[in-house]
């Protein structure tokens, strides 16, 4: 048996508290509730084969927004302890500005420190990523 741990990077928040903050009008339409988190998955397979990364992070997202998530951004960061090429992300679409409930930042600005090279549109919406 093969062990494999594939480390997650997550950025997501309780859906219900967010669609509050957006319903009382108190954040603007770019911000999402939302806090940064990293996962490690452990595979284990008799000879190392793995889920395609696009899997992992499509029943990543299906199974946080189950549990009543509002999700901001999942990427693959690293397979085997080796950091991946193209991390698969998904990034949720017309996101500015993250807030963890005390203070508020930019999203690009939380990507580059997670060390992302990230493309922004005209209204500083995160559109994509790479290493």
């Amino acid at each position: 048996m093969k062990e494999v741990n594939v480390d997650i990077n997550i950025i997501s928040g309780p859906r219900m508290q967010n669609d509050l903050m957006h319903g009382m009008d108190i954040f603007e339409k770019g911000k999402q509730l939302g806090k940064y988190n990293c996962y490690t998955l452990t595979f284990n397979t008799e000879d190392g084969t793995l889920p395609e990364p696009e899997t992992m992070v499509k029943v990543m997202k299906e199974g946080l927004e189950a549990t009543d998530q509002n999700v901001i951004f999942i990427a693959i960061d690293s397979i085997g302890g080796q950091k991946v090429s193209d991390p698969k992300a998904y990034i949720k679409p017309d996101v500015n500005a993250i807030s963890d409930g005390s203070s508020w930042f930019l999203f690009k600005d939380l990507l580059v420190k997670l060390g992302y090279e990230v493309t922004t549109d005209d209204h500083m919406c995160v559109t994509s990523i790479s290493l």
